[in-house]
């Protein structure tokens, strides 16, 4: 199957959500985002390697549930984790919800992780 055969919304669609999941906007401006709420860069940082061990160690998991149920639900929820995880940022800015949010993030991040590309 070609990208010719694909149906243009599904690419447009596809590519788009590609592009701005990809961006990783968030790390851009995570760290001065902690910063600007009283954390030390050392806690910032602990919170980026908090995002990025989740985001390992759901990588298969989340694979699996991708063949079981469907890659379109995992875009799905990690969609809506993804909105979960900055709204908690935005709203609970202690470290502890902060360190859950990035968890939650990692998560997102995974769900989505080949699950765009293999509905393409």
């Amino acid at each position: 199957m070609s990208l010719k055969s694909l149906p243009l919304s599904l690419v447009v669609g596809v590519s788009g959500f590609r592009l701005l999941r990809n961006s990783y906007f968030h790390v851009a401006i995570g760290l001065l985002y902690f910063q600007s709420v009283g954390l030390t860069l050392s806690d910032a940082l602990l919170l980026e390697s908090i995002y990025y061990i989740s985001k390992f160690v759901t990588e298969i998991p989340t694979g699996i549930i991708a063949d079981r149920f469907g890659r379109r639900i995992n875009l799905a929820a990690s969609g809506i984790i993804t909105s979960a995880a900055y709204a908690t940022m935005f709203f609970l800015p202690s470290f502890g919800w902060l360190a859950a949010a990035e968890v939650a993030l990692g998560l997102s991040m995974s769900l989505a992780s080949g699950s765009d590309s293999a509905l393409m």
